[in-house]
């Protein structure tokens, strides 16, 4: 006779409750709510877990919660109960905040939003001083998807000066008595910038009067195109600026130097906007160095170059003049070119410098510097948009005055999912016996 013996499940395989979001209108709650006077302390013990899980898909190659105007992204709120818990409710709230440097040990913060939703629990307009809802030990999910509008908020990052960061997450309250919060759940934001006008950005030129020998020569430096686009469907990892030098004498008798020495570099400055102190802080993000030999090349075309990932280590001084070395060389995109924000300003320059050396070649008989104001985007073509929708910044007055969810972030409701049976422990299979 052959008996089957069969483990227990070990207790990692409990069942996890999901619970539909309170914030589904017009959805009826799958069980009712349980409720217990606010006062009985058996219900007070703290969630042995409570954490907030963000679905696969929400997330880039590096692991990051990474959003842009018009999309969402999903998530789920997990709480794990070693014994029954009473709470006025749990409440998920996701906030885009911008924060500058006032001082040395100062700062200001503004709110781009915040929004908060009840995943479970009562309402404060349905708050009862006498009870609240009991949570049965165990293991609670709260699914939630957030909504962003096709509106363009600040690009996360952090310098020394400003910052801007959004982050989501979830907290138990009860009023009179600490909540139970979870960690911050960061989101990295990338707004969708779009090349501006080309009448903004014309085509730049300069004429450079260089002293070479008892003569004049002139050199006519031009930038056909100062706006860049951060394409990350290119090959390339990096974007070009194209740079011309021609080499014009003042007469025919006039001999050109032998050569002439070209630095340009591009210069990301992040200003801080609406403070009355002039602040701000600047960062040389690539940087490129050549000789020209003007008798034997008369005109000289070269690139300087933006990366598309802020990767190298790069030089960056501020308006104190102190200078520093990036040590965080991390895989953030570089950011765009921000004109819109209230409290800052991110702007690119490229900074052109051309010096003739003396006959001896010891000493630099004459330099030129000139900075060249340039626009950097990251799409050519806004997100899908609806019929009455645009893409317009967060400042824009229809995105300040209107109430309407298209410019507002918002929760929508969680697509359903099938509920699987665990599988076995594959280190504890059933066992056969004759």
């Amino acid at each position: 006779m052959m008996t089957i013996d069969l483990p227990t499940p070990p207790p990692m395989y409990t069942a996890t409750i999901t619970h539909t979001p309170a914030y589904i209108e017009n959805e009826a709650q799958e069980t009712p709510l349980q409720l217990v006077s606010k006062a009985d302390t058996r219900f007070r013990r703290a969630p042995k877990r409570f954490y907030i899980e963000m679905d696969a898909h929400s997330q880039d190659a590096q692991g990051r919660i990474s959003c842009t105007p018009g999309s969402s992204f999903t998530g789920a709120v997990h709480l794990e109960l070693g014994a029954p818990l009473s709470a006025l409710h749990l409440r998920l709230i996701f906030i885009a905040q911008e924060t500058i440097s006032t001082g040395k040990s100062t700062s200001q913060s503004q709110n781009m939003f915040a929004i908060q939703t009840v995943l479970w629990g009562k309402n404060k307009n349905q708050e009862d001083d006498q009870q609240w809802p009991l949570l049965d030990a165990g293991e609670h999910s709260f699914p939630f998807v957030v909504q962003l509008p096709l509106v363009n908020y600040s690009p996360s990052f952090a310098s020394d000066l400003a910052s801007t960061k959004m982050y989501v997450f979830a907290a138990v309250e009860r009023p009179g008595m600490l909540p139970f919060h979870t960690q911050q759940r960061h989101v990295f934001y990338v707004p969708t910038i779009l090349p501006p006008p080309c009448f903004h950005y014309p085509p730049w030129s300069h004429c450079f009067a260089i002293k070479n020998a008892s003569s004049l020569v002139n050199l006519v430096a031009s930038v056909d195109q100062r706006v860049v686009i951060l394409n990350g469907n290119t090959t390339s990892n990096h974007a070009c600026v194209p740079l011309r030098l021609e080499a014009v004498p003042a007469s025919p008798t006039v001999s050109l130097p032998a050569s002439i020495s070209i630095s340009a570099c591009v210069k990301r400055t992040v200003t801080i906007a609406h403070v009355t102190k002039a602040n701000e802080e600047s960062t040389i993000i690539s940087s490129k160095t050549l000789n020209w030999h003007p008798k034997a090349q008369r005109v000289i075309d070269f690139f300087a170059t933006i990366p598309l990932l802020d990767e190298s280590a790069s030089a960056s001084t501020s308006s104190g003049n102190s200078a520093k070395t990036i040590a965080d060389a991390s895989t953030a995109l570089t950011l765009p070119s921000i004109e819109y924000s209230t409290m800052f300003n991110i702007r690119y320059t490229m900074e052109l410098s051309v010096k003739i050396k003396s006959a001896s070649g010891l000493l630099t008989a004459h330099r030129e510097h000139v900075s060249i104001p340039i626009f950097v985007a990251n799409d050519v073509s806004p997100p899908k948009a609806s019929p009455t929708t645009s893409l317009v910044p967060f400042t824009h007055k229809d995105a300040m005055q209107s109430n309407s969810m298209e410019f507002k972030p918002h929760f929508v409701s969680p697509s359903p999912t099938t509920a699987f049976l665990p599988p076995y422990d594959p280190d504890r299979p059933p066992a056969y016996d004759a």
